[in-house]
């Protein structure tokens, strides 16, 4: 796919990205900000009311469960 990308010279518009690694940086990065959280009361609590109201239809348990199957 980057061999297209270069070729067709869109370097500046498009970047090939392999999933798993794009995957886990993200989860590496949400493990890393929800053990930020756990340390500074003040924020966790201004994050965990705005995921009540973002997630109103999923459930904060929801999401917490999903969290923690990730750091597994």
């Amino acid at each position: 796919m980057q061999r297209m990308i270069d070729l067709s010279n869109n370097r500046a518009k498009y970047v090939a990205v392999h999933v798993a690694e794009l995957y886990e940086a993200w989860r590496l990065g949400l493990i890393s900000f929800t053990q930020e959280l756990q340390t500074d009361s003040a924020r966790s609590s201004r994050v965990l009311t705005k995921a009540n109201h973002f997630f109103s239809e999923w459930g904060v348990e929801s999401v917490e469960e999903l969290i923690s199957a990730m750091n597994e």
